[in-house]
């Protein structure tokens, strides 16, 4: 599928935008694992969802 300029800047954005979001995130889960540390507070490891692992590969595949 073919797509114009437009739509293509748009998914670029869309990527840069959501790339900032996790690095983001890995700095907050950095900050809560210090602070949690320095309180000894213990946080369990999250397992993540395997479909939040894999939309970015699979999205990749739609394409």
């Amino acid at each position: 599928m073919t797509q114009t300029p437009a739509e293509a800047a748009e998914d670029e954005n869309l990527r840069a935008t959501v790339e900032q979001q996790k690095q983001t995130i890995e700095n907050q889960k950095v900050t809560i694992q210090y602070l949690a540390a320095m309180t000894d507070v213990y946080i369990p490891e999250e397992e993540e969802e395997e479909n939040v692992q894999n939309f970015a590969e699979n999205e990749e595949d739609v394409q």
